[in-house]
C-alpha cells in the first residue's frame, strides 16, 4: 500500500485530516487481511477484492457472515460498507495514479516476427535477484538484514507463556487453533481430535485465524501492529498452526518485516527461500532450543503419533475416508516432532 502517496492525494481532493486518516486505516486493514491493496490492483483491478465488501441489508436480516476476513467490532454491514469506501477511494487513488505514469519500460519478452503466436521460452527471472542486484545489494546481507530485524519474544516471558499453555492444554482450559480446510469447514476434525489425545473440549478455532497469535506477540513484545509497528507482519516460524500450542506459543510466533515474510512459507520457490529459511531457522533453533526440546519431549511422552493413528482409524468412522487419509497426514504433520 502507498500510504505516503494516498495520504497527499486524499489531502489535494480536499479530505480532512480525521477523514485522512480513517481512510488510512481502513485500507492497511484491508491488506492486512485481505492481502495488499496494490497486488489486488494489478492482478485484476481488484474485481475479486470488491465483492467481498458487500453486506447487504438481507444479508444481515438473515444474519449470514461477512465474506471478507477483517474483523468488525461493532455492525458488519456498516463496517464492511466503510471497507468498501476506502477501498473504491484507493482504487480512484491507483487510476490516477497510473494514468500520470510516465518513463517506465515493462520487462516483456521475445517473440517470432513473422509468427507473433509463437512466443520464445522465456529465460528465467528471480524478482528478488532483480532487486538486489539492481541495488547492488550483497544476498547474505539481505538475508541478515531480515534476520536481525524480525521481533521476537524474550526468553523467560515466552518460557511462563509457554508453561501455561501446556498446562491450559490438559487441564481442560481454552486454547485456539486455525481453522482447517476452506473457510474452517473441517475444523472440528481438530477439536474432536484434542478432546481424545487430551480430554480438552475447549480447542476452539481463532475467530480471525490470526487473532490470538497477534495478541500473544503483542504482550509479549510490546509492539502492536499498524500502532507502533508498521510494514512488519506476524508469522509462525514453524507453521503448525492448528496445533494449539505452537499455533499460541510466541517462541513459535515473530513480527517479521513484510518484504521477508513470503520466503518463510510456501508463497515463494527457488534458492531465495530456500536460503533464507536456512539460516533462519537455524537463528531461530539456537535462540529457542530449550523450547523446541521441551516441545518434541511432550509429543514423545503423550504418545501422540500412535494415538493419532488410533483416534483416525477407530473414531472417526462416520467421516469420508478420503478426508480422514488427508487429516491424519496433516494432523501428524502438526504434530511431528522440530528437527
Amino acid at each position: 500500500m502507498q500510504e505516503i502517496k494516498f495520504r497527499k492525494w486524499l489531502e489535494d481532493k480536499g479530505y480532512d485530516t480525521g477523514t485522512v486518516k480513517s481512510r488510512i486505516y481502513n485500507c492497511q486493514r484491508i491488506c492486512e487481511f485481505e492481502g495488499n491493496i496494490d497486488h489486488h490492483y494489478e492482478i485484476d483491478k481488484c474485481k475479486t477484492l470488491l465483492p467481498k465488501l458487500e453486506y447487504s441489508t438481507d444479508d444481515e436480516r438473515n444474519g449470514l457472515p461477512a465474506r471478507h476476513n477483517i474483523p468488525i467490532n461493532g455492525v458488519i454491514r456498516t463496517g464492511t460498507a466503510t471497507f468498501k469506501q476506502a477501498l473504491k477511494l484507493y482504487i480512484s487513488f491507483l487510476v490516477e495514479g497510473n494514468s500520470k505514469a510516465i518513463g517506465l519500460t515493462p520487462l516483456t519478452n521475445t517473440f517470432d516476427q513473422s509468427d507473433t503466436s509463437k512466443v520464445k521460452e522465456a529465460t528465467a527471472i528471480d524478482s528478488y535477484a532483480l532487486f538486489l542486484h539492481h541495488f547492488n545489494i550483497d544476498n547474505t546481507d539481505f538475508y541478515n538484514f531480515g534476520i536481525k530485524n524480525t521481533i521476537f519474544a524474550n526468553i523467560t516471558i515466552a518460557n511462563t507463556q509457554w508453561e501455561s499453555l501446556k498446562n491450559k492444554l490438559v487441564s481442560n482450559q481454552q486454547l485456539a487453533i486455525r481453522g482447517y480446510g476452506r473457510q474452517g469447514i473441517n475444523t472440528a476434525l481438530y477439536l474432536e481430535l484434542y478432546e481424545y489425545l487430551f480430554n480438552n473440549n475447549k480447542i476452539i478455532q481463532d475467530p480471525t485465524n490470526n487473532n490470538a497469535p497477534r495478541r500473544n506477540i503483542q504482550s509479549a513484545t510490546g509492539y502492536a501492529i499498524n500502532k507502533n509497528i508498521f510494514n512488519y507482519q506476524c508469522s509462525h516460524v514453524f507453521g503448525k498452526t492448528k496445533n494449539p500450542l505452537l499455533f499460541e506459543a510466541v517462541w513459535n510466533i515473530c513480527l517479521i518485516p513484510k518484504m521477508y515474510d513470503p520466503l518463510t512459507g510456501h508463497e515463494t520457490t527457488g534458492d531465495w527461500p530456500r536460503e533464507f529459511q536456512g539460516l533462519f531457522h537455524k537463528y531461530v533453533f539456537e535462540y529457542f532450543k530449550a523450547f523446541i526440546d521441551d516441545f518434541n519431549n511432550f509429543i514423545l511422552s503423550h504418545n501422540i503419533e500412535s494415538r493419532i493413528n488410533h483416534f483416525v482409524t477407530k473414531f472417526l468412522t462416520k467421516y469420508d475416508s478420503k478426508l480422514l487419509m488427508n487429516f491424519k497426514e496433516d494432523a501428524l504433520s502438526e504434530w511431528a516432532m522440530i528437527k
